[in-house]
């Protein structure tokens, strides 16, 4: 199966893929070398209370963390079908076009896990310590995941967003883990081939997601631009990379208005397409394939107007709209609520934008995205605004000196 998916049939065997991906791998966002260079700067924003090292541990002990707020004992690897909260168990047997929403309780409780939000927290602990055993827990989940949730078999093959995070996710660990004893030629290959299997699933239905005008169709057009762009061997990567990048181009347009709001009207939501579009800008501008400047502009655009919606002094923006807890890229040991990590990192596509914060924990999540480089940034205090208006989206700001006022007018 893996050489019917690559361009020509030119590899051989496992062997000769993992050296090809070894030697001649697209750019990533960070090369595992880079993490001696992190490690003082890595462990200089941990305290002994607020620590990935220990949230990692927490995984490996079975404890997973729903919607940023409260632990589940699930095991580790997790019990994919299981519904911690009623006990209930889906039905892997069935295809994934036949399964309720709410058959077994709510179907965001299920698929928490498998968008493996938890490889970041992996991944973070790994870079600050060197351990073995954070590559072993991404590949033992990885495994165990897919004898679990056979193709378009299960709840975790339903909704072609998920399958993007797990996109993701998935390529964050293989990048972040490529040079551990753990990563072996067969384990490389299974992973690019599920990749495949997964650009397969986003491809054909993402009607669906782009007809929901909201961060749907933004992330399902990630997922295939991110396959398309990182896995230029496999035979549909060309098609992928270049559907993705035209729903991206043509959903930022249509969702993203003049004045840095979105169509989906939710704090949380804005933050999640903020994240889908830092990813896919940074991916297409390391491997000298930019995405449109109008995709660049309205992103940081957008990335402004949440800036400007930070009203707490740690970073808190109002809970307006829809939040269901999503998280897209835990990347720093700020709270859930805290905003400015991606505000930060945002603002960094723009050259000639001064840092809107200060260096800080916050600065983290920029690392992964830009390397040490970004920390050089300059950071100008500036007065802030006490009035803010978006007028195309309906959204008015007001600030005393003791309270803000927050106000959407639809």
């Amino acid at each position: 199966f893996f050489n019917s998916i690559t361009q020509g049939n030119r590899f051989e065997t496992n062997e000769s893929y993992f050296l090809y991906r070894s030697d001649n791998r697209r750019k990533f966002f960070f090369h595992p070398n880079d993490f001696e260079q992190w490690k003082s700067q890595l462990n200089g924003w941990d305290s002994a209370s607020n620590s990935p090292v220990k949230a990692a541990d927490k995984v490996l002990n079975g404890e997973i963390c729903y919607f940023k707020c409260i632990y589940k004992s699930i095991g580790f690897p997790p019990r994919w079908a299981e519904n911690p909260f009623t006990g209930d168990i889906s039905k892997i047997s069935k295809h994934w076009s036949e399964i309720s929403d709410f058959e077994q309780g709510d179907i965001k409780v299920l698929w928490e896990p498998s968008r493996f939000s938890f490889v970041f927290l992996l991944i973070r602990a790994f870079a600050r310590t060197g351990h073995e055993k954070y590559a072993n827990a991404f590949w033992e989940a990885f495994e165990d995941w897919c004898i679990e949730n056979p193709t378009n078999s299960g709840i975790h093959w339903k909704c072609g967003q998920e399958i993007t995070f797990r996109v993701m996710a998935w390529c964050f660990g293989l990048n972040a883990f490529l040079q551990s004893k753990r990563t072996t030629p067969d384990r490389v290959a299974n992973l690019v081939s599920m990749l495949f299997i997964h650009g397969q699933r986003i491809e054909k239905n993402i009607g669906y997601g782009l007809s929901q005008n909201n961060n749907h169709g933004i992330s399902e057009a990630v997922g295939l631009w991110t396959i398309g762009i990182l896995f230029p061997e496999m035979r549909n990567a060309h098609r992928w990379k270049e559907l993705g990048r035209k729903w991206i181009t043509r959903q930022v347009d249509a969702l993203i208005y003049e004045d840095g709001s979105f169509s989906q009207h939710s704090i949380n939501y804005h933050r999640l397409m903020l994240h889908d579009l830092l990813w896919a800008i940074r991916l297409g501008q390391i491997n000298n394939d930019s995405l449109p400047k109008s995709v660049i502009s309205k992103t940081i655009l957008a990335g402004k107007w949440l800036e400007y919606m930070i009203v707490g002094t740690n970073g808190e923006a109002p809970n307006y709209g829809s939040n269901d807890g999503a998280l897209l890229f835990p990347l720093s040991n700020c709270d859930y609520q805290d905003f400015r990590p991606v505000v930060q990192a945002i603002a960094r596509l723009d050259p000639n934008n001064d840092a809107p914060f200060p260096p800080e924990p916050w600065d983290e999540e920029s690392l992964w995205f830009y390397g040490l480089g970004c920390l050089e940034k300059e950071h100008i205090e500036k007065k802030k605004n006490r009035e803010f208006s978006a007028e195309e989206g309906g959204y008015f700001k007001f600030t005393n000196t003791d309270s803000s006022l927050f106000v959407r007018c639809p």
